[in-house]
């Protein structure tokens, strides 16, 4: 029996500039893989797609920049330039699945259910302007998360310079609720394999059931994420929440103090709703979000697909 093959299509979206003037979709190439594959991560810059499927993560290539006379639909085998085995025969890694992948520097960051993996990115780069990759690293960074399983994550860009490299991003326990960590790697000759790893957990957004005593009676109150975005810059975070039991969604967001240039122990992230939306109907849910840290701007879907743009 044969497998049909895989397709991911790469789209470039014009941004409308006013309402007479809509925006569009402009289909650029069509990429075919032997397997079936999830698309995690494109990033136009170095012209670079990372599809993952259950044994590999795959670096393929993709010339965005390359704009076709005419839509490539018939599409071509994709062009692998780095893979990962991610197979394991061990019970704790076949639950420890991926969850997001992220392009930082000279890494390809995996953010699994319960670690996270720094691969070295392991490509020709043309051209290598940035300064971090002059010295390219050679060892796997992994730090694993004990006692937290993560469904969902989103990550700021990174600040990297020759010597430091440094990230933030938020992960969400279905059981245990959202956690803001703060990654930082530092590259030194006297450090062992040139590099080091350090993951602090700085904030924390408690979903689990409250301890009460006696018979507890109807539904627990516990809410679930449905939706979750940090922004670019690692200040602003916006998630969608919902309760057991409840019709209505709630979007909420965080922001970083400014005065709190330092953070020494995990703080607990505040409650701060800015939307709420009551209806029976699922094809309600808000399942994406997005914020812009400068703006404010913060825009939902539902599962219709509808888009709203709101103002924090």
């Amino acid at each position: 029996m044969s497998l049909s093959p895989a397709i991911t299509r790469i789209y470039r979206i014009r941004l409308p500039h006013s309402d007479s003037h809509p925006g569009n979709f402009e289909l650029l190439h069509t990429l075919v893989s032997p397997v079936s594959q999830v698309a995690r991560t494109i990033d136009p810059a170095l012209d670079i797609l990372v599809l993952s499927s259950v044994s590999f993560v795959d670096v393929v290539a993709a010339k965005t920049s390359d704009i076709p006379a005419s839509p490539d639909t018939t599409g071509n085998f994709a062009e692998t330039r780095m893979r990962i085995d991610s197979q394991s025969e061990d019970l704790e890694d076949v639950l420890n699945g991926i969850v997001t992948t992220q392009i930082m520097g000279p890494y390809i960051v995996l953010f699994k259910s319960r670690s996270i993996e720094l691969h070295p990115l392991r490509i020709d780069l043309e051209p290598p302007n940035q300064p971090y990759f002059e010295s390219r690293p050679q060892r796997v960074l992994e730090h694993h998360f004990p006692s937290i399983t993560f469904r969902m994550v989103s990550s700021s860009d990174c600040l990297c310079t020759s010597q430091r490299l440094s990230f933030s991003f938020f992960g969400y326990d279905f059981l245990k609720g959202i956690f803001r960590y703060k990654v930082d790697i530092r590259f030194a000759p006297g450090l062992p394999d040139g590099t080091s790893l350090n993951v602090d957990c700085v904030g924390v957004y408690s979903m689990a059931d409250p301890e009460t005593s006696g018979i507890q009676a109807g539904v627990s109150s516990r809410g679930f994420v449905s939706a979750l975005a940090l922004g670019a810059q690692g200040k602003r975070a916006v998630w969608v929440e919902r309760r057991r039991g409840s019709t209505v969604r709630e979007v909420l967001v965080w922001a970083q103090p400014p005065t709190r240039e330092v953070e020494d122990e995990s703080i607990t992230i505040p409650r701060h709703v800015v939307y709420r939306l009551e209806s029976y109907d699922l094809r309600e849910d808000l399942t994406h979000c997005a914020i812009g840290e400068i703006s404010g701007k913060i825009v939902v879907g539902n599962r219709s697909g509808n888009v709203f743009v709101l103002y924090a």
